[in-house]
């Protein structure tokens, strides 16, 4: 399908595209309509609750192994509607990593290739119903731990011109041990695994998508990775200016350092080459997104460094309430 026009794509992108060479129309046939369609997407990772529109979600798993996003097409128009979903598939940090294997079911066995190219019409789908697809993504044998494959889905209308819906969504190959001297390890709720900032790319936490008033946990390893005996820098930021309605508690085992977590003065103790600090985040959902000045998730970001460093580097966590 030619559009005259589309969202823009960064060169690994479009690098991903050319490999890519599926027409959409070679496997979902003509759209049914002409555009003007309604709806939205629902996303999530780890859990089985869906979070969306616009949510964000992340899910961990190794070089050679399979990370698993579940996202859903809603038709919120007045009629029996196709869509046009589209992808990415590229490493953020990493540009001579060749794209992850992208398998998208149910349909056809080129309906990943379709997306990353130009476009899969879904089958129609009835006024207020959902259609559910399950996106499998593998990075190659050998990806380096760390990397960050970005793998969203895009709706848009059958025209191909009218995005309606992102559904931001990320893979990333788990990490344990890091090269800069000060590294960072997160872990979220459940089977996850721990993500790390490498590369330069600022990796996402996702936690399994939050009810009212539920709590999302996540694990903190402040390890000291240089050659020196020294101590870590910590601080905790609302980025969405969430307030009480999410607001997050940081510990030490039993001791609460949440003050000093917000207010940037926390440091760990003396820390040998190796040795870490682990910390717990927890996340409450105690009110609604309407509440937070970025209405599209409750976000923290995790910035850290060596004591005496500027603090400039991190990682962000992300509470996404249910969708209702």
């Amino acid at each position: 399908m030619i559009r005259s026009s589309r969202r823009s794509r960064p060169l690994a992108v479009l690098f991903a595209i050319a490999l890519a060479a599926v027409s959409s129309l070679s496997i979902a046939g003509a759209a049914s309509a002409y555009g003007g369609e309604q709806g939205y997407l629902l996303i999530h990772g780890p859990g089985t609750a869906f979070a969306g529109p616009d949510s964000y979600n992340n899910v961990t798993t190794t070089a050679g192994g399979t990370g698993t996003i579940t996202f859903a097409v809603k038709n919120t128009g007045p009629s029996t509607s196709q869509f046009l979903l589209e992808a990415y598939d590229f490493a953020e940090n990493c540009s001579s990593c060749a794209p992850a294997k992208m398998v998208v079911t149910p349909g056809p066995a080129g309906t990943a290739a379709a997306m990353l190219g130009s476009g899969y019409f879904t089958p129609p789908i009835d006024p207020g119903k959902t259609l559910t697809f399950t996106m499998k993504v593998t990075p190659p044998t050998g990806t380096a731990a760390g990397t960050v494959y970005d793998v969203e889905p895009f709706l848009f209308d059958t025209s191909g011109v009218n995005q309606l819906s992102e559904a931001f969504a990320s893979v990333s190959v788990t990490a344990s041990t890091g090269t800069a001297p000060d590294d960072q390890f997160v872990t979220g709720a459940g089977s996850q695994k721990p993500v790390a900032q490498v590369g330069g790319v600022t990796p996402l936490v996702s936690d399994p998508s939050a009810k009212p008033n539920a709590t999302s946990v996540f694990t903190v390893k402040l390890q000291n990775d240089s050659a020196v005996t020294d101590r870590i820098a910590y601080q905790l930021t609302d980025t969405s200016g969430c307030g009480a309605a999410f607001p997050a508690t940081v510990k030490v085992g039993t001791t609460d350092i949440t003050s000093a977590a917000l207010g940037g003065s926390y440091q760990t103790p003396l820390l040998a080459k190796g040795k870490f600090t682990t910390l717990t985040v927890t996340v409450t959902a105690a009110g609604s997104l309407s509440q937070c000045t970025h209405l599209q998730n409750a976000s923290f970001w995790l910035s850290y460094s060596h004591s005496g460093n500027t603090v400039g580097h991190g990682i962000y966590l992300v509470t996404n309430p249910v969708a209702s």
